[in-house]
């Protein structure tokens, strides 16, 4: 790390792959300037910006590592201030199911990953109905927070699409929600 004037000039990149993989190095080389100055943006950003991994990146540590998301953060002086929200990885997407019979689907540990928590695992989920409104108690899917599996018992009236929200909320109550479907059959 760089020491200007007493204070830590450096950047963390995290990189997720693999089966909740997580590993986060410090990087040194980064230009000696102010924290918004072009040369060093453009030094950061040639990992990747806003969550997304520039594809030099992944190339560079291919074959040995596919990355699937990296992120940077500045230490010292240049650092975030406060708490940042989940970040959404991998949406749910649609759960196709079989009127009645009853499923459960786990919610995958990557779907959601949090900078200060780590992955949908030390997260708080609701599910909501797709219009964000609370779900009615008896509802035919519900949430099992504790274990973060989805309950679904569908009877044939139901047959067709059904749009729902998932959120993710962190310890210090910041929110990321994804628009995900249940098909039944």
């Amino acid at each position: 790390c760089y020491f200007v004037g007493g204070t830590i000039i450096a950047v963390t990149l995290t990189v997720l792959y693999g089966s909740g993989v997580n590993f986060t190095f410090h990087l040194k080389t980064i230009p000696e300037k102010d924290c918004n100055h072009p040369s060093r943006t453009t030094a950061i950003n040639k990992f990747g910006r806003r969550g997304k991994t520039s594809s030099a990146f992944k190339n560079a540590l291919l074959p040995e590592y596919n990355v699937r998301q990296s992120f940077t953060e500045a230490i010292g002086e240049c650092s975030a201030k406060g708490n940042t929200p989940p970040l959404l990885l991998t949406p749910v997407g649609t759960i196709a199911v079989q009127a009645n019979h009853g499923f459960i689907y786990r919610i995958p540990y990557d779907t959601f990953f949090d900078r200060e928590y780590g992955n949908t695992r030390n997260l708080d989920l609701r599910l909501r109905a797709g219009d964000r409104s609370r779900l009615p108690p008896g509802s035919w899917v519900t949430l099992e927070e504790a274990e973060q599996e989805i309950y679904i018992m569908p009877d044939e009236k139901l047959t067709g699409s059904h749009k729902f929200v998932l959120v993710a909320v962190d310890p210090a109550d910041n929110k990321m929600k994804t628009h995900d479907v249940i098909t039944i059959k």
